[in-house]
């Protein structure tokens, strides 16, 4: 952990860690781009799971990406949500106990990562970041955009 709290560090001074870091900066470099990301992943999952064991709904409901897709125990069910307010009437079957204790237990040196999104647990959760231009040089931040139910 004392490793990864030195990179933060190291990215942070850098500049690498912010959404103008793109591959047409001076000094770009893929390995400090995926290292800073990983970071920004980290922080996110973070403050998820203060959020969630604050059990503070609305900053829950802010980290995600409308629409919602909510993927049901069979591959035919799924459920979108598209406004927040949905999520708020939902949110003890969108976190049932199962799913809070998975975010709580994540551990942010070992986030998943599959075409640049990641996963929280066995795939329960995904979030990542939507592209804000043509060529995703700008990066909006990190989201929740997928539940799994099992």
């Amino acid at each position: 952990m004392f490793a990864d709290a030195i990179a933060l560090f190291f990215v942070i001074q850098s500049g690498l860690a912010g959404s103008a870091y793109t591959r047409d900066a001076p000094g770009y470099n893929s390995e400090n781009h995926l290292l800073a990301n990983r970071i920004q992943a980290a922080v996110f999952v973070r403050r998820l799971q203060d959020a969630v064991d604050r059990n503070d709904r609305l900053a829950v409901a802010k980290a995600i990406r409308l629409p919602l897709r909510v993927n049901g125990p069979q591959n035919y069910q799924v459920r979108y949500y598209r406004k927040q307010s949905d999520v708020l009437r939902d949110y003890d079957r969108l976190f049932p106990a199962p799913v809070v204790d998975v975010i709580a237990s994540q551990d942010l040196g070992d986030l998943p990562r599959l075409d640049g999104n990641y996963m929280i647990g066995s795939g329960d959760i995904w979030f990542g970041q939507a592209c804000l231009d043509k060529f995703c040089d700008d990066m909006g931040r990190f989201e929740i955009f997928v539940i799994n139910r099992s």
